[in-house]
């Protein structure tokens, strides 16, 4: 899911407070004599787009909602509410006002209103959503394929607003870009236009203020959130995680309280489950993917299956040619080091959502030679994460390398999971906090003083030993022989090290050259990497026994 979305205090999801208001005597003022009359009566001057005007109600106002009638925001959330399934119903007009104020005066209730979109933009939107959806032509399909076409249009184009500025569908349509209420504005009038009932629910959502949507297919309601759903950029994979979700799995949408009325309910039977959705599964080896690693020059076969298991005809495509090819077949072939998505879609049914499969191309072949095999092999046994599948002939930060213990510990199914306290000051904004902290608990890795890491700082190889000493300890459960060193430098070998440099030098895991071990010397990615290899090829190959 994408990160924490707020909105502004708009009025729409607020509970603005009451505000005295003395309106000019030339506003327009109404009559309503019951609850159904005063909506009717604030849903015809908003959309008139009256920026004053009063309602001289004779009712009862506790027939108004809980509040009665104090508060605009539960106002407009109550006109949404009551209003009649239909393309012209109280969802867009609530939605489209920016500012406001109420006030009640015995039995007159005084409104004065500011709107997001003038009439002419309204026109603009109307006409812009039914351009989207006749460049769908979506004539001659059934009403899934419609609402998938349609949410997966809004999902690619438009990305979310982080200005916190752009509340309409105009907004939207203008600019690529919008908040949750732009997004069920244009989802809603895209899906009228389309012949599909719709209506805009407001409530909370991650704890804050949310629009969403809920269409009816087959005689139910679902929910649809494509705010939550929507690409991070224009054109990018969008996820299916809020599609067509019935009540038990629509996770984290709590309505306001004018859309859970018995009236409301009634009228719009949610749906329990969600409803299937036909997909496709990405397989290599007969396991599914959600991801892929791909080697320069190493082929992989690529199978596609529908969410049933029965197959289908499907058409392959890499956004990156340049990076990865992918024949008609399925046949994965990369050429050059980038991330990219390989899409597999079927071929002539538009109702089926496409599997993207997000892959990172990576060129072993860019290690020395004498390291190659191992850091082929490291890789294979999926110890070697991929941001650490270049540069293997750079120093070896120390971030780098509790990230590569991690990884090996993690594989080995030694970490148990357990809350961290982080003592190190210099670790807050690093992709590598876990791994560190982590290493840090396990006692493979400690900080440069009580409160500082240094994560970008180099390893030394004395350093490295005295990890690679302790990892042997953690997966052999015991400490590799020592005795004295004969190394022409063993003199300059620091007394902490000794002990972990004899350990790893005796089991042939990290060595000298020449009779010098150049403890003070920056050890390198693939030189870890052979290292790490040594200590974890033969519980490798346990494994593999076992199974």
């Amino acid at each position: 899911m994408k990160s924490c979305k707020q909105t502004l205090g708009r009025l729409f999801l607020l509970l603005a407070v009451t505000v005295l208001l003395t309106l000019g005597v030339s506003a327009a003022q109404r009559q309503a004599a019951d609850a159904d009359a005063f909506y009717a009566a604030m849903d015809a001057e908003i959309r008139a787009q009256s920026t004053e005007f009063s309602i001289d109600y004779t009712g009862d106002r506790s027939d108004l909602n809980s509040t009665n009638g104090a508060l605009l925001a539960e106002l407009l959330r109550y006109m949404m509410a009551r209003s009649n399934d239909g393309p012209q119903n109280g969802d867009y007009p609530a939605l489209n006002i920016e500012e406001g104020l109420v006030h009640w005066d015995d039995g007159i209730c005084s409104f004065q209103l500011s709107y997001l979109d003038t009439q002419t933009e309204l026109a603009y939107v109307d006409q812009q959503a039914q351009a989207i959806v006749d460049s769908l032509d979506l004539e001659g399909e059934d009403d899934y394929t419609k609402i998938k076409l349609i949410y997966e249009y809004i999902g690619t184009h438009f990305v979310y607003d982080h200005s916190l500025t752009k509340y309409s569908a105009y907004d939207g349509l203008t600019t690529g870009s919008m908040v949750c209420q732009g997004y069920a504005l244009l989802t809603y009038r895209t899906m009228w236009d389309a012949g599909i009932p719709c209506r805009i629910i407001t409530g909370r959502s991650e704890n804050q203020n949310h629009a969403w949507n809920i269409v009816l297919l087959d005689g139910q309601w679902y929910n649809l959130d494509i705010t939550w759903d929507s690409a991070t950029e224009p054109g990018g994979a969008m996820s299916w995680n809020f599609f067509l979700k019935g009540e038990e799995d629509f996770d984290g949408h709590i309505r306001f309280q004018a859309f859970t009325t018995d009236d409301y309910v009634s009228a719009h039977p949610m749906a329990a489950v969600s409803a299937p959705l036909p997909s496709i599964q990405v397989l290599v080896n007969g396991g599914s993917v959600a991801s892929l690693a791909v080697r320069v020059g190493v082929e992989i076969q690529l199978e596609a299956v529908l969410a049933d298991g029965t197959l289908a005809d499907i058409v392959w495509t890499s956004s990156d040619p340049s990076l990865v090819t992918v024949t008609p077949d399925g046949q994965v072939l990369a050429h050059g080091t980038g991330e990219l998505e390989l899409t597999a879609a079927v071929v002539g049914d538009r109702g089926v959502i496409s599997a993207v499969v997000p892959t990172t191309s990576v060129d072993l072949t860019a290690a020395a030679p004498w390291a190659q095999e191992a850091v082929n092999d490291y890789y294979l046994a999926q110890l070697l994460p991929i941001s650490l599948c270049s540069g293997f002939e750079n120093d070896l930060t120390r971030a780098e390398l509790a990230r590569l213990c991690w990884q090996l510990v993690q594989q080995s199914g030694l970490w148990k999971a357990q809350e961290l306290v982080n003592p190190f000051s210099d670790i807050l904004d690093s992709p590598d906090a876990a791994a560190i902290l982590a290493c840090n608990s396990l006692g493979l890795m400690q900080g440069t003083s009580a409160t500082t890491f240094h994560p970008d700082a180099p390893v030394t190889r004395e350093q490295a030993a005295v990890v690679l000493f302790r990892l042997m300890i953690l997966l052999n459960g015991q400490a590799p022989a020592t005795g004295p060193l004969s190394y022409h430098d063993a003199t300059s070998i620091s007394d902490w090290a000794a002990g972990p440099v004899s350990g790893v030098t005796g089991a042939k895991v990290f060595y000298g050259s020449d009779g010098f071990f150049r403890p003070a010397d920056h050890i390198t990615l693939q030189e870890m990497i052979v290292a790490l290899w040594r200590i974890a090829q033969p519980h490798v190959e346990s494994a593999a026994a076992a199974a």
